[in-house]
């Protein structure tokens, strides 16, 4: 989509320094470069920081509190996912948007994140699937009450990843699985969260094409 934009735009240049009368002077590149490769699930996360001022900005200051937060996370863990100011609901993961799945409907938050284009990938399927969205945010205390049937988080590198184990550390310090809670999710090949990683993954297969090398 944004070669097809570029080289758009590249046309519009042309025709409109043709009428002028003026040189071309604008070229436009563009580069591709394969993703890492997707990591296997179900992944782990934990549940730790706060949720940005403004999450539909990616700014300097946001990477620098990240790194911080960084520093504590167990090098077996995949993502960390942020909470409101009041600890109060799961916003999204620090890269990544968070899914929760309770009584067979997918809940993600609505507002005050990032809109990741994984993400409306999966509002698409969810809508063409008939597999009823929530547009909230999922409760802390849901998930420490045992209400979720299962967890994922999306972004352009994860696509959609089920979440296996969710790690709740006390702040400011690193994980510790022997005192920490830590809730545990299986999922099965036939199972919705399965279902859903599938259709992601068949739905970006069909958007891309080979690459010369």
């Amino acid at each position: 989509a944004a070669a097809a934009a570029a080289a758009s735009a590249a046309s519009r240049f042309q025709e409109g320094a043709n009428r002028a009368g003026t040189p071309s002077l604008l070229r436009i590149s563009c580069h591709a470069a394969p993703l890492p490769e997707i990591p296997k699930s179900p992944v782990v996360v934990e549940l730790r920081g706060v949720a940005r001022e403004n999450a539909k900005i990616k700014d300097s200051k946001w990477i620098c509190q990240r790194s911080e937060i960084e520093k504590l996370v167990g090098p077996h863990v995949n993502e960390f996912v942020l909470m409101d100011d009041k600890h109060e609901i799961i916003t999204e993961g620090s890269q990544s948007n968070f899914y929760a799945l309770i009584g067979g409907k997918l809940y993600t938050a609505g507002e005050d994140v990032l809109e990741g284009t994984i993400r409306r990938l999966v509002l698409d399927v969810c809508q063409r699937e008939n597999i009823p969205v929530v547009l909230e945010a999922p409760s802390v205390s849901s998930l420490m009450r045992g209400e979720f049937e299962g967890c994922a988080i999306s972004s352009t590198s994860r696509l959609l990843l089920p979440v296996g184990k969710v790690i709740v550390p006390e702040p400011l310090c690193e994980a510790d699985e022997s005192k920490d809670p830590v809730l545990k999710f299986s999922y099965s090949s036939d199972c919705l969260m399965s279902f859903l990683k599938r259709k992601v993954q068949d739905e970006i297969a069909s958007w891309s094409m080979e690459v010369d090398k």
